[in-house]
């Protein structure tokens, strides 16, 4: 490993190991959001974390990936700012440009750089 001064870098470029840090939190983000196994509803009501899978930002649907990304009527604004066009497909995702889901992952998922979860998440009854 390549040091430089009293910061830990890996590579000759010269990268801080907080910014691949960094790099690595926003790719699990999109990961997460992309194949349904991060902190959206019906991914955490599977487990009993929670008792309520309807989405956080309508509460009209189950929040699914597929929810998330192309139909949730109260995300429409950030889903037209991050791919520029409105989705109506999960196949248009797949289309779509890693930057565009990761800003859109990071736009919804992400605040001050902390990943969101619900506020219920641990409050489930439990039988």
């Amino acid at each position: 490993m390549l040091k430089c001064g009293n910061r830990g870098f890996i590579s000759d470029h010269c990268l801080p190991i907080e910014y691949l840090e960094n790099i690595s939190l926003k790719i699990r983000g999109t990961i997460a959001l992309l194949t349904g196994h991060g902190p959206l509803r019906a991914h955490l009501e599977k487990f009993m974390q929670i008792s309520n899978s309807r989405c956080r930002n309508c509460d009209l649907e189950i929040e699914t990936e597929e929810h998330v990304l192309c139909e949730c009527a109260a995300l429409w604004r950030i889903r037209l700012k991050c791919f520029g066009h409105r989705l109506k497909t999960i196949e248009q995702v797949a289309e779509a440009t890693l930057g565009n889901v990761t800003s859109f992952a990071r736009s919804i998922l992400f605040r001050n750089g902390i990943l969101i979860v619900p506020t219920n998440v641990g409050t489930a009854n439990k039988k």
